[in-house]
This record gives C-alpha cells, sequence and structure tokens, in this order.
C-alpha cells in the first residue's frame, strides 16, 4: 500500500508543478522497492524482483488514475491483498469487500491529493 501512496503523491507532484526533474527521487525509490521486494521474494532472481516491481508500478499508476477519472479498479484490492508478490492474482469477487476497499480507498487518494497540495518543501516550492 505505501508503494501506491507514494507513487500517487509523485503522480500528483507531477500534474500540480508540472515538475518533470524526479530522477533522483524516482531512482532511490525504485532502489528503495526493489531491495524491499527482493527480501521478501528472496526465491526470485534480482532481474525478476526488476521486472515484478516495474510491473506493479505501472499497475499503480493506471489503478490511480483510474479512480481520478471516478471508476472502480477491481483488481488493485485482490493484487493487494491475496497475492501481494506474485504477478497473477486471484480476483476478489466480494462485492461488500469491494465497496467498503473502494470507498476507503477513495479518502485515501483524497488525502494524497491534499498532502500534496499543502506540502510540496521537499521540493522548494
Amino acid at each position: 500500500m505505501c508503494a501506491f501512496c507514494v507513487n500517487g503523491s509523485v503522480l500528483e507532484y507531477k500534474s500540480l508543478y508540472q515538475i518533470e526533474e524526479y530522477r533522483d527521487f524516482e531512482v532511490a525509490y525504485l532502489d528503495i522497492m526493489l531491495s524491499l521486494v527482493h527480501q521478501n521474494a528472496t526465491q526470485k532472481s534480482k532481474e525478476e524482483v526488476y521486472e515484478f516491481v516495474k510491473r506493479r508500478l505501472r499497475f499503480y499508476t493506471a489503478e490511480y488514475q483510474t479512480l481520478i477519472d471516478n471508476k472502480f479498479p477491481l483488481e488493485f484490492y485482490s493484487y493487494f491483498f491475496y497475492t501481494p508478490l506474485r504477478t497473477r492474482t486471484q480476483v476478489c469477487l466480494d462485492q461488500n469487500e469491494l465497496i467498503r476497499f473502494h470507498g476507503n480507498l477513495l479518502s485515501l487518494v483524497e488525502k494524497i491529493k491534499l498532502s500534496t497540495k499543502n506540502d510540496a518543501s521537499f521540493l522548494g516550492v
């Protein structure tokens, strides 16, 4: 979930401030993600971990955009809770779980947006 939040924050900063020069931050963020995943998926090679993290960050970006577009991201819940470190997931079909999660996720996205608008201090803005 942390990766989703950080990814959302980066997207919001880029959108609000039109700052494309996140290279140092993005490299450090990617290194941290790779390290964390590798620690928890020791059976995977570094190349497999790298590909997994790249795919997952693209997925988080797409799911974040789905929420911003007021759509319902069905896969995010399953990837996060059922198969957090796997490339294939079992999709949750429990509508009550999905609706509760969606409401909480929308609240989280609003907090990310608000925090991004209120605190750009690390950018010098």
